[in-house]
């Protein structure tokens, strides 16, 4: 009989020979419970889908669970990466939440700027404990997204000194991690 499935997770990072794009953009549509091939993006970007990307999802979940309001609230997402940071800017907008984005192209000084003045930063950069305790302000909401190995261990973007200074502030390994595993399974459902 003809195989059936409901959902395709295509698990990367992929040897390094391989083109991404292209392997992603092979999964239907309508399988693509990861929302990172092209037309599951634009179609969630545009309204024409509901589901969406599991990481964005966690991150609204983990937000939510903790009563964090964002209206009027500076907010900063750090990282524009295919998994984390492109993500969670497409559901912010679709939200009409304002935000400001940092990426590879972002100078210094604007990103200090903005990580100072930051009352929520949601951070996928992937760079190992980047944001600093000096670069924040106090009760600030921390959702670390960025995951790098660091002698041998799975480490965020956050400094560990940082959690002094934050109201909230997700761990890593273990934070949002799970929840994203969770919301993948519910676009599987």
């Amino acid at each position: 009989g003809k195989m059936d499935y409901d959902g395709i997770v295509v698990q990367l990072p992929l040897a390094p020979d391989l083109d991404i794009e292209a392997v992603l953009n092979t999964v239907p549509p309508l399988k693509d419970i990861d929302v990172l091939g092209k037309v599951a993006k634009e179609s969630y970007a545009t309204g024409k889908i509901n589901r969406t990307p599991p990481v964005a999802k966690a991150v609204l979940e983990i937000l939510e669970a903790h009563n964090v309001k964002l209206k009027g609230k500076k907010i900063v997402v750090a990282g524009q990466g295919r998994l984390v940071g492109e993500p969670v800017s497409m559901m912010f907008r679709r939200m009409k939440v304002p935000h400001d984005t940092i990426d590879i192209n972002t100078s210094e000084k604007k990103k200090l700027e903005f990580f100072k003045n930051a009352d929520i930063i949601i951070s996928g950069m992937g760079v190992p404990h980047f944001i600093k305790k000096d670069m924040i302000k106090k009760g600030l909401v921390l959702i670390d997204a960025g995951t790098s190995e660091q002698g041998g261990k799975t480490v965020g973007d956050v400094d560990p000194s940082c959690e002094s200074m934050a109201s909230l502030l997700t761990p890593v390994p273990g934070g949002l991690g799970p929840i994203t595993v969770v919301s993948v399974l519910r676009n599987l459902l």
